[in-house]
């Protein structure tokens, strides 16, 4: 994961957050897995180097995102190295809020969730194909990611 310098010092707690936390991840199996899963030959290898702080795409915090004309938590653009994330989240997340009850109680932050969510499309397009995601005629990996690993859609 990456961010400008300006963001960085903008969003603080992101940073950390991106920089220690979020490469920890790569060694929670049930995430490499279902985000592998859901995107075609993309390796394990791969996602977990994209969860390294300076490897992978760039986080990108955009005031009112939209994202094929709707309000969105994330988006992300086929073939870019970008996941962008709505403002409002990140200073939710800075401001020590911003999480999530899953049905089985345990929380997690939805600006994680989210960035998880847009690196599923990141990963599915790092080998061109947009792999079709079974029984989802919408093709939407992102929410499938969120059903395999959360148990529902939480953003």
């Amino acid at each position: 994961m990456q961010m400008s310098d300006d963001t960085i010092k903008k969003y603080p707690k992101l940073h950390y957050y991106l920089k220690v936390n979020m490469p920890q991840v790569a060694e929670v199996h049930k995430i490499i897995n279902a985000i592998q899963k859901l995107a075609g030959k993309v390796t394990k290898e791969t996602i977990k180097n994209a969860l390294k702080w300076g490897q992978g795409p760039t986080i990108q915090v955009v005031h009112n995102l939209m994202c094929a004309g709707k309000k969105a938590y994330g988006c992300y653009s086929w073939g870019s190295n970008v996941l962008r994330i709505d403002e409002k989240l990140v200073k939710d997340f800075e401001a020590g809020k911003g999480l999530v009850t899953m049905k089985n109680g345990k929380q997690v932050y939805l600006v994680g969730v989210t960035i998880l969510h847009e690196l599923t499309h990141w990963a599915d397009a790092q080998d061109g194909v947009d792999d079709a995601v079974p029984g989802d005629p919408t093709n939407e990996e992102g929410e499938a990611y969120e059903k395999g690993v959360y148990g529902e859609v939480l953003g």
